[in-house]
């Protein structure tokens, strides 16, 4: 394990110090500057030699207090290793459930997570929830997932003790203690959407992004997965298929859509405003849903006969953005900070987006291929 002398721990964070608030939109929103430098001058002193892994970590922390889930310590194996626990878990309405393992373990897909160790749940959110940006209501149950299966910080907050731990699932009533090693991050999860028969179409994630018409609903349907242009399918021959089903009905679903260039849906925007007399535009949004996709959502409602539905995005319309990297130049670490501040006169920084129809997600109908918001949008808006 690499550790830094203190002279070099100094440096590093002086460098990083200069480099956030020369980068950042705005560091000191929601943190005082004299609260940043009392904390690196407490690092600074921590320990004649100090472990990469710890000043990682301690980074973590001070980060997430700026609140914003773009600026964040870059993921590395000299920081958090080479293994994982074979699970990967979502938040899911009303706890955290099982959507990926490796084969060992797939009798657990679909179970619910109630503790690791002697650690329950809420536990655990509270102990990790403080290396987590809290943008809104639904970051942190967004974000801890992926640190549940990282043994390194959950030996570093004492939840677990070394490679090994018993995690505690609740499945068909049933309650089970399973003791699980770590592996190698690159083994093979099995999805638990893979599993199911007759998954319907609206749950199946294809490419960046497709079309399709849905007849019986006079409706074209629009996954739109991913902010990155099809080189084989353009969004200009998507707004053509579109025009081609003369429908009334237009669905949208950014459920899956987790950002980038917010230009590429610049002609179905158009398409859309000079139409929004002649079709209802319904638009899905998701836990999932953020940055470049959240862009466009709100580009969306402002047009007419926009009707939104589903979960409240873990990002929020007025956000940092436009990532850019620093690396510190002893410890190596890869710092990702926002640059920019992207405002919608609508919404105050920290404010979330509330779709029309808040629909949660029901886990069993989940877990057995079916949808429950696209349900709900069939039953209620049709």
């Amino acid at each position: 394990m690499k550790t830094l002398t203190q002279k070099q721990l100094i440096t590093d964070l002086d460098y990083f110090y200069t480099k956030l608030v020369e980068m950042h939109p705005d560091p000191f929103k929601y943190i005082k500057r004299g609260e940043i430098l009392s904390y690196i001058e407490e690092t600074k002193t921590a320990s004649e030699n100090l472990k990469l892994e710890e000043f990682s970590i301690r980074l973590m922390k001070l980060l997430a207090r700026l609140n914003d889930g773009h600026t964040e310590v870059g993921a590395s194996d000299d920081v958090l290793g080479i293994l994982n626990y074979p699970f990967k878990f979502k938040y899911i309405t009303d706890g955290y459930y099982v959507i990926s393992t490796s084969k060992e373990y797939k009798k657990y897909l679909g179970s619910k997570l109630l503790g690791i160790n002697n650690k329950t749940i809420s536990e655990i959110e509270n102990l990790l929830g403080v290396i987590i940006p809290i943008e809104n209501e639904t970051s942190l149950k967004y974000y801890l997932p992926t640190k549940l299966v990282e043994p390194k910080l959950l030996n570093y907050f004492e939840i677990t003790n070394g490679n090994n731990a018993e995690f505690t699932f609740q499945k068909d009533g049933k309650i089970f203690v399973v003791e699980v090693p770590a592996l190698d991050y690159n083994t093979e999860l099995i999805d638990i959407f893979s599993t199911v028969k007759g998954l319907e179409l609206t749950l199946e994630k294809k490419e960046n992004y497709l079309v399709k018409s849905m007849s019986k609903l006079d409706a074209a349907y629009l996954q739109y997965n991913d902010c990155k242009e099809r080189e084989d399918y353009t969004m200009n021959q998507v707004v053509k298929d579109i025009e081609s089903y003369n429908i009334s009905n237009l669905i949208i679903d950014l459920r899956n859509n987790r950002g980038g260039d917010s230009d590429v849906l610049n002609p179905l925007l158009r398409y859309v405003k000079r139409e929004q007399d002649n079709i209802r535009t319904f638009v899905l949004v998701g836990t999932d849903t953020y940055s470049s996709a959240i862009y466009n959502l709100i580009q969306l409602t402002r047009f007419k006969n926009i009707t939104t539905l589903g979960d409240i995005p873990h990002g929020n319309p007025t956000h940092y953005g436009q990532v850019r990297s620093f690396e510190l130049p002893h410890s190596k670490i890869k710092v990702f900070t926002s640059t920019r501040t992207f405002t919608f006169k609508e919404y105050r920084l920290g404010q979330v987006f509330k779709p029309s129809y808040i629909v949660k997600q029901i886990p069993e109908e989940l877990f057995a291929g079916k949808d429950t918001q696209f349900s709900f949008l069939k039953r209620n808006l049709f």
